[in-house]
Order: C-alpha cells, then structure tokens, then sequence
C-alpha cells in the first residue's frame, strides 16, 4: 500500500531532479493514483492557473517514479527562457546532449534520448508553447520509452496528450498548508480556536490557491489570521513575499497573475476583463449577451471562453443544467482592475445590470408555473449576478431596474429564506421611486420580512407605505 507521505530515499539513478525545500501537502493519495500508470502514456500535461502548485506537483511525481526509471528524471525549468529559439538549447544543455555532426539540435537531443528509459519533466511551457510541441512532438514520435511530464496554464496539444488539470486545494488541505507554513515562518505560532476560523475564511477568500496561501502564511510574523483576513480585500498589495529565493512572479501573488494574463491574445484579454463583471458563475448566453460588443462579436465568444479554459483563466463546470462558467475570484479581482483601466467599468456593469433584470422576466414567470424546480436551480445559481446587479442598479440610481430585482426574486428568497433579500429592499426604497410600478411590491416585500421577524408594527407601517405606492 502507498505511505500516506512519500519517502524521498538517496537517488541512485540519472537525472538532476531538485529536492522539494518542503514536504507536499495535498492529496497525495489521488496523486498516486494519477501516477500509477504514468509511464503507459507518451505525454502528460499538468495544467492550472498560477500559483496552483503545478511545478511542485511535478517534483513530487518524479521522486514518486523515480526507482521504476532505469535512466532517470530529467528536469527542465524554462520560465527564465524569453527566446523561443532558446528552448532545444535549455533542454539538451540540461540533459548534456551534444550537437552531433549532420544533425539538428532537435535531431542530436532525440539521439540522446533513444533507448533511455526516462522522464522528461518540462516546466513553465506556456511562454513558449510552440517550441516545446514541436520538440515533445518529435521526441515522443522517435523514443518509445521517454515519457514527457510538462506543467503549463494550457495544453501542449500533442496527439494522446494527457491532460491533467491541477486544482486549487481543497479547505482541509488550504488550512494545513497555512498552518504548516505559518509554524516554519514563527516557530512559536500556535493558531487559537478564532486564529483556525479566520485561516478556513483566509483560505476560502484566496480561492485555495496554494502560492497565495503560502504568502498569507509568511505574514504571521507581523499580523495574526484575524488580522490577515481582515486586510484581504486589498490582496494583491497584501501577498508579497519576503524571500530573495525563487522565480520573481512567484515573489507576489500580482506577478503571478500578470504572468498567466500577458500572455493572453488581446481578445482574449479583453473578454476576461468583461467576464469580470459576473458574480459567481455565468453561462454561454450571458457571456455573449454581456460581453459582446466593440472588438469582440457575439459568435467569437464561444471561441474566446474556450481558450480562456483552455488557457486556466476561465474554469468551465458541466452540469446536468448545462455548462457554467467562473472566474476564481483572485482572477476576478484582477480582471476587475483591467477593466477599470479600459474605462469600460460602467459599461459592463450597466449590460450585466440590464441582462439579469431583463432574465429575471422570464425566470419568474417560469418560477409561477409548472416548470417551477427549473426556475428555482436558476434563481439558485444566479443569485450572485442579481445581486451584484441590484447592487449597481442602486449606485446609479436606477429605482426602477433596481425594484425589478426586488420585485420579481421576492418568492424565490422567501421559499429560501434569503434574508440578504430584505437589504436589497431596503436600499432600493433609499431611491426616489415615485411613480415606479414595482415600488408598491418592494414595500410589500419589506412588510412580509417584518412579519417573519415578528414586528408587526414595521410590517403595518410598510403595508402602508405599499398601499399609498399603488
């Protein structure tokens, strides 16, 4: 049986794979199992956006494999390689493949590998992407018995390419990387019942991206977990890091964003900052219906999210409703920066604002029918977009979009009990609605919430206010 941690014994083979600095929290167990048959497949990609621990997951998978590798693991770090030319030099200078008389570099390092049973591990391909196929593709046609392992936001797209995507950790595991690193950066923190509550919460808001858990964690020695989660709204400035060692996009949670976002196609980068505007999900018609327009055309959206999937900045969910879409929210963060740099802020939301409104429509008079269950997994899944929708139908005073909102999710929320509804009511009734024929069902709305909080005089007195609106 496997050992719950792998043990690292002296290399006895080939190869120049590093030594972890520190042990692997994660779960090593399904690590295992994606590895077991690594070497029935040519190639490998481990994919995922920045700072989710793909090039440690590497490491720890060549020293899981190494003893079945007669001829060693070889790794390959290409983040610091800016010329594409440079890429067939790195690898055979790292495997000390020499130029051969009459045959390419390309030709010389598959001489090199033919007949080795070996691991080639790539590392930070995305830069230069095409370099690193066109050599993979031509090692793996010519040496049965190489297997390549490569690490990029996006997939190499070689044929049989496997491709495994690196998620972010799950809480148990967020909450001891924290802890974990926390104790080795001040050998005397020991994390109170309220200190383990505010970790969880660090870990959630960070979207359980490992490089950002371990930069929260090296603040321990100035700030404690109540005191880190209370600062990280502003979390690029935030997550720093302190140390002089490793790669400089890995130094600052910032860095490792701009890293993944520069090297995006400007459409690309353009509909990203759009999908900035969605709050917790979206799907196809929504993105199209949003963000549209300008340099980007409603039948290239398609195209342009699945990249941005491809590409590990979008995540796609594929349910039995259909396909949804999300940003993590560091992402999000990000995104919503571009896109106040564009100048494009107000005109994103105000599209966001006026699509849900007009959705909202039809989801309830889907809700007030017999297609109710499907109207109820809508109203669940897009309660985040409403909010923030009512959120900036508020800000530009718009009391009419705003009591639309209101108005046609008030028997969603109280089948639901959503009492964050009462607030939306509340600060739409701060706009002068006169006139509005929606304004008599928010201060209806408002009542009934009176009535389950059991104040009967605020709910006669709303009643009223409803009644003189109509």
């Amino acid at each position: 049986e496997w050992l719950d941690k792998p043990l690292i014994s002296v290399q006895t083979t080939p190869g120049n794979l590093p030594r972890p600095h520190t042990e692997l929290v994660g779960d090593l167990a399904d690590l295992q199992r994606r590895v077991s048959n690594l070497s029935d497949n040519r190639v490998v990609t481990l994919t995922g956006s920045g700072g989710v621990g793909k090039t440690r997951m590497s490491l720890e998978v060549g020293w899981l494999v190494i003893d079945e590798l007669v001829d060693g693991v070889w790794f390959v770090e290409l983040a610091s390689i800016a010329d594409p030319d440079a890429v067939d030099a790195a690898i055979a200078a790292t495997l000390g493949a020499r130029p051969q008389p009459g045959m390419s570099l390309t030709e010389s390092i598959i001489d090199w590998c033919l007949g080795r049973r070996m691991l080639l591990i790539v590392d930070n391909c995305e830069h230069v992407l095409q370099p690193v196929l066109d050599l993979v593709a031509a090692i793996v046609a010519a040496c049965p018995t190489v297997t390549v392992l490569a690490t990029s936001r996006e997939p190499l797209g070689v044929p049989g390419e496997q491709v495994i995507r690196i998620p972010s950790l799950a809480p148990v595991f967020g909450e001891e990387l924290f802890t974990v690193r926390a104790a080795a950066a001040d050998n005397t923190f020991a994390p109170s019942p309220a200190d383990e509550e505010a970790i969880s919460a660090i870990c959630a808001r960070v979207d359980g991206i490992p490089l950002a858990i371990e930069l929260a964690a090296a603040r321990i020695r100035s700030l404690s977990p109540v005191e880190l989660l209370e600062r990280l709204d502003d979390r690029f400035r935030l997550l720093r890091g302190g140390g002089r060692g490793g790669l400089e996009r890995h130094q600052t949670l910032r860095a490792a964003v701009t890293w993944s976002y520069q090297l995006l196609p400007e459409a690309d980068q353009l509909l990203f900052d759009r999908l900035s505007v969605f709050a917790g999900g979206f799907d196809l018609r929504a993105a199209e219906a949003v963000c549209a327009g300008g340099d980007i055309d409603e039948y290239d959206v398609i195209d342009l999210i699945g990249e941005l999937v491809d590409r590990s900045m979008v995540i796609a969910d594929r349910g039995e409703s259909g396909t949804r879409y999300r940003l993590l929210e560091t992402l999000r963060q990000y995104g919503e920066e571009r896109l106040d740099d564009r100048g494009e802020t107000s005109l994103m939301r105000s599209a966001h604002a006026a699509y849900f409104a007009d959705l909202l429509e039809q989801m309830y008079d889907t809700w007030c029918g017999p297609q109710q269950r499907a109207a109820e997994a809508a109203y669940v899944a897009e309660w985040d977009n409403l909010r923030a929708a009512h959120a900036w139908a508020v800000s530009m005073d718009d009391p009419v979009r705003a009591d639309v909102i209101v108005a046609l999710t008030r028997l969603h929320a109280f089948w639901r009990l959503r009492h964050d509804h009462e607030d939306w009511a509340r600060r739409s009734i701060e706009i002068d609605g006169a006139g509005n024929r929606y304004r008599a069902t928010v201060f209806s709305t408002l009542a009934s919430w009176a009535f389950l909080h059991n104040d009967p005089g605020a709910s006669e007195g709303f009643s009223a206010r409803g009644l003189a609106a109509a």
